[in-house]
This record gives C-alpha cells, structure tokens and sequence, in this order.
C-alpha cells in the first residue's frame, strides 16, 4: 500500500484509514506452477478469511484460460487490510510465488473503494 498524499490532512487521514476498500489482484500464472500456486496461496485465503476486518477474500479462475487468477478481497478499512499484508502467511506466500517464479509477470493490483452506484 503507497503512502498517504502529503495534501491530506489529519481528519482526512483518520476517514482514508477507515475507508472501506476492495483489492484485486490479477495474475498470469505460469502453466507449470499453476498447482503450485493454489497450494501456496491456500493458507493465505484460509488466513485473509478469519483476519479482522475480513469480509470476503478469495481467488477466481478466469473461465477461458486457466492461468488467469483473479484475487477479490474486501475489507472494512485500510488498517486491516495492511495487517493482513504484514502477515507471516502472506510473506511466506511472496517469498515462495517469488522463489519459484510462478507468475509470467508481475501482478496487476488494483485498489478500490465504495461501489459507485448501490442499489438498496
């Protein structure tokens, strides 16, 4: 997660923190280590799912090509989500996607807020 603006103010930080906030994460995984992917991310949708502030973590195949994994989380602010990040399961994770080289490139990330139009 990238710094905060230095144009935002204190209250303006206190509303960012407690911001809710979706993430997702696109992958394109080498055809190899597609196996190895799902078990090393295993422990991190297991953990990301009873992690404070959790209200939905899990990965997606995309339907025509099989290496495309789409990560979908979302959480109640931005302070949960950077706990999660500096997880011990999470590390592991990188350390271990890094060291086998499972993706073709690096992945994509996109960091959301709000839906734009709810309909209640």
């Amino acid at each position: 997660m990238s710094t905060l603006s230095s144009s935002t103010t204190g209250s303006d930080q206190t509303t960012i923190q407690n911001e809710y906030i979706n993430v997702v994460v696109t992958y394109e995984l080498r055809k190899d280590k597609f196996h190895a992917f799902l078990q090393a991310i295993r422990p991190v949708v297991v953990n990301a799912n009873k992690a404070e502030g959790c209200l939905r973590f899990n990965i997606h195949q995309d339907q025509k090509n099989k290496c495309k994994i789409v990560l979908m989380e979302e959480w109640k602010g931005h302070r949960y989500m950077r706990a999660h990040l500096k997880a011990e399961y999470v590390k592991k994770f990188n350390e271990e996607q890094k060291k086998q080289n499972m993706a073709i490139k690096p992945p994509t990330v996109y960091f959301c807020g709000e839906p734009l139009i709810s309909i209640s």
